[in-house]
C-alpha cells in the first residue's frame, strides 16, 4: 500500500501566501527541513509580480549556486526530461540544447515553460525562453562577482520594486558604493518613478566620489550660494 504523505501546515501556508503552483511546492517538499526553513524565511515578492511561481523557481535556482545541495533536489530526471519533450513534441535541436544545461536551468525550464494554445513554433518558442533563463542566470552571476551577495541586493531591488535598469547600474558599482547606495536610498512614497530617481541617486554618490566627496548624495541647494562643506554621508535622501 502506498504511504500516505504527512500534511506540512507550513509549507501549505507558504505556497497559499505566496499562490504557488504545484511544481513548486513539490520542490519545497525535496528540499532538507533546514532549507525549507530558509526558504519560508527569506522568499519575497512584490506586488507587482504577475507569476510568483516563475520567480520563486528563478529565486531557488539562484540559490542553487550558494548551497550545493540544492543541486540535487532541483535536478531533473530523464523521466521528467522525455516527458516534457514529448508533451510538447519539441524536436532533436531542442532536446539536445535542454539536455547541455545545468540542472537548475533544466528546472526552470519544465517548471515554467507553457506557450499559449495555438503556438505554432514550439521549438523556437522554447529556445527563446530558455535563452532567457540563461540571460538572467548570467546576470545573478554577474551579480555575485560583484562582492555583495546577491540575496542583499535582491531584497533591496525588491523592496523598493526597481526595474532591470537600476538593478544593472548597482550591481557595476564597487562593493563600498553597493552598501552606501542600498543603505542611504529612501524615496517617499510620493515618488513616481523609483527607479529613476534610483539611477539618479547613484549618479549623484558617483559625482560625489569623483570629487573627492566619498560616499556623500547629490545635494539639492538654491542657486548662489555655495556648497556647505562635507558631511558625512547621511542614511535617506528626499524624493
Amino acid at each position: 500500500a502506498m504511504q500516505r504523505e504527512i500534511p506540512n501546515p507550513r509549507l501549505e501556508a507558504f505556497v497559499a501566501r505566496w499562490s504557488l503552483d504545484q511544481n513548486c511546492a513539490d520542490t519545497i517538499k525535496s528540499l532538507p527541513p533546514h532549507v525549507q526553513e530558509e526558504v519560508f524565511h527569506q522568499f519575497r515578492a512584490n506586488a507587482q509580480t504577475r507569476n510568483t511561481s516563475a520567480k520563486f523557481m528563478a529565486w531557488i535556482s539562484s540559490r542553487m549556486r550558494e548551497q550545493g545541495e540544492l543541486s540535487t533536489c532541483l535536478a531533473t530526471t530523464a523521466e521528467e526530461r522525455q516527458a516534457f519533450y514529448a508533451h510538447w513534441n519539441l524536436d532533436r535541436k531542442c532536446q539536445q540544447m535542454v539536455e547541455e544545461q545545468p540542472s537548475h536551468v533544466q528546472r526552470e525550464l519544465i517548471c515554467n515553460f507553457k506557450p499559449p494554445p495555438g503556438t505554432t513554433n514550439v521549438s523556437g518558442k522554447m529556445t527563446a525562453f530558455l535563452n532567457r533563463i540563461r540571460s538572467k542566470t548570467h546576470q545573478r552571476q554577474g551579480r555575485d562577482t560583484m562582492g555583495t551577495p546577491s540575496a542583499e541586493i535582491e531584497q533591496f531591488l525588491s523592496r523598493w520594486g526597481l526595474d532591470h535598469r537600476a538593478a544593472s547600474a548597482l550591481v557595476k558599482m564597487p562593493k563600498e558604493a553597493q552598501q552606501a547606495a542600498m543603505l542611504g536610498f529612501s524615496p517617499t512614497c510620493c515618488t513616481h518613478s523609483v527607479s529613476g530617481k534610483f539611477i539618479s541617486y547613484l549618479q549623484g554618490l558617483q559625482s560625489a566620489a569623483a570629487h573627492g566627496h566619498q560616499h556623500r548624495p547629490f545635494e539639492h541647494r538654491p542657486r548662489g550660494k555655495p556648497a556647505a562643506a562635507a558631511q558625512p554621508f547621511a542614511a535617506g535622501m528626499v524624493a
